[in-house]
């Protein structure tokens, strides 16, 4: 019995590890996990909401790079013309009551559509770097000069 719940166990999909989530009021969220493997954005809207899973070689991450005093980072997903980009920050200083800020910027050929900045109150960016090592064990690495992922 228990040699069965260990192969079942290791037969399950890895769980989906929080990267970013938000409200922005009028019944309307974004949330944004990751895998192993890939990376989700699901944007949920009463009457419209979109749900879209990329291997990592697939989205466009930009990663903190490790300087200034407000932690940020974006991921883009493309769909059918439209990238949709979910962006998040976290001020570092700790006497700033309300350090966090996101949302999402919806653009199409390189002009922004849409952008819908997040309630303060409701953002829920834990930042690590699970995403970035994530994607480097799945063999994409970050090339600096050019600022793009690339196979390693």
């Amino acid at each position: 019995m228990r040699v069965l719940a260990c192969l079942l166990a290791l037969a399950a999909p890895a769980a989906a590890e929080p990267y970013f989530a938000c409200e922005f009021g009028q019944d309307r969220d974004v949330t944004v996990t990751h895998d192993a493997e890939t990376a989700r954005y699901a944007f949920r809207h009463p009457t419209n909401s979109l749900t879209l899973t990329r291997p990592f070689a697939q989205i466009d991450y930009t990663p903190w790079p490790g300087m200034g005093r407000t932690i940020w980072e974006e991921i883009g997903f493309d769909n059918a013309g439209y990238r949709y980009t979910v962006f998040a920050g976290i001020d570092r200083d700790p006497e700033v009551t309300n350090g966090r800020s996101g949302g999402i910027i919806v653009s199409k050929d390189g002009r922004e559509i849409v952008r819908l900045d997040c309630r303060p109150d409701s953002i829920n960016f834990p930042w690590s770097t699970s995403l970035l090592e994530a994607m480097e064990a799945a063999g994409r690495c970050l090339d600096i000069g050019s600022q793009s992922w690339i196979d390693c």
